[in-house]
């Protein structure tokens, strides 16, 4: 799942990544899904926003813009997989709270009993108010399940590799039956000239898991 993806920047991705696809709902995705080809099968995807009117373009309480969910649904072998990438406001904690909700409902109804990957930069973090409306009987969160993880920074980086963070900002949760190994959060850097750089101001997390008879 990626975040703030902008045209001209995903376009430059997928041709340094031959080997993947893109999942676009339309043509200005901002939060779109990657797959590797020949690995998964994409049965069907599309999008809803984050508000009270989830079918159609809007935003509500108090969302700075219009936040959305982008969603697949991969089969591979006999196994499906939904995944949910989101965005939450990062404005509105009213917005962030209910959107927290609205997930809850959209992959009930939608995943069922199918597996499940549900991902994002949802701009809190696992203590705050709104992380507690996340119902983990729906999903668990895959840092608290994992056999191992490995997190030496917040996923939350202020751009600057000198400079020590606890934010996590970044999630990835899991339908209940999966198995998670590991997780982890990627602090690699590069170097600029004389200075090391983040890529982005959020790191990667990653997680390992087990579905059906593929890990």
């Amino acid at each position: 799942g990626l975040q703030e993806g902008s045209p001209y920047r995903l376009k430059q991705l997928m041709e340094l990544l031959p080997e993947y696809e893109i999942i676009l709902s339309d043509t200005m995705e901002y939060n779109p899904i990657v797959v590797r080809k020949g690995m998964f099968t994409v049965a069907d995807f599309g999008r809803f926003y984050l508000s009270k009117t989830p079918e159609k373009k809007s935003k509500s309480w108090d969302s700075k813009h219009a936040r959305y969910c982008t969603w697949a649904k991969l089969k591979f072998n006999q196994d499906s997989l939904y995944i949910f990438n989101v965005h939450f406001d990062y404005h509105g904690k009213d917005a962030q709270a209910e959107s927290a909700k609205l997930m809850n409902r959209k992959i009930f109804s939608m995943a069922g009993n199918t597996a499940f990957i549900f991902a994002g930069d949802l701009n809190f973090t696992a203590d705050s108010k709104s992380y507690q409306n996340l119902d983990m009987h729906v999903m668990k969160d895959s840092r608290n399940a994992a056999d191992s993880a490995s997190a030496p920074n917040g996923s939350f980086n202020y751009f600057d590799p000198q400079r020590s963070s606890s934010w996590t900002f970044d999630h990835i949760f899991v339908s209940p039956p999966i198995k998670v190994y590991r997780y982890e959060i990627l602090n690699e850097t590069y170097r600029d000239g004389e200075k090391l750089r983040y890529p982005s101001d959020h790191s990667p997390v990653t997680i390992r898991i087990e579905l059906g008879s593929k890990n």
